[in-house]
């Protein structure tokens, strides 16, 4: 991995450790929580959720990203309440342990997009 990438990832988890890291063209995602974290993709699924009992609304992307900048795993909810990984990439395989960060798009009926990001530790 080159140097501009390990300082992008340490950036970005710096970020997001503070909750500094979010975009959006017109709307935010507010608070999102995810439990268990740390989780072991053997024992738990991961949820995540809007804060103090709130709904997402429209579809929900999620994206999860290893340390390196690596997709792991894509997928979408159109539920208005949670959102559930397993702890699997795409392939169907678990993921190795480590930090992963978890890319939130959310697409409001009125177009508008949000994004957020989560960081996750698998154990």
């Amino acid at each position: 991995m080159n140097q501009r990438k390990i300082i992008s990832s340490i950036l970005i988890a710096f970020l997001i450790s503070f909750g500094y890291y979010s975009y959006g063209k017109s709307k935010a995602i507010g608070k999102v929580i995810a439990y268990p974290n740390p989780f072991h993709p053997g024992k738990h699924t991961l949820t995540i959720k809007p804060a103090n009992s709130a709904t997402f609304s429209g579809t929900v992307r999620f994206k999860v990203y290893d340390f390196n900048e690596n997709l792991a795993y894509s997928g979408s909810s159109v539920t208005n309440s949670v959102i559930k990984w397993s702890g699997h990439n795409n392939s169907g395989t678990r993921v190795s342990p480590g930090l992963y960060f978890i890319q939130l798009t959310q697409t409001y009926p009125d177009s508008s997009i949000g994004v957020k990001y989560v960081k996750v530790l698998v154990q």
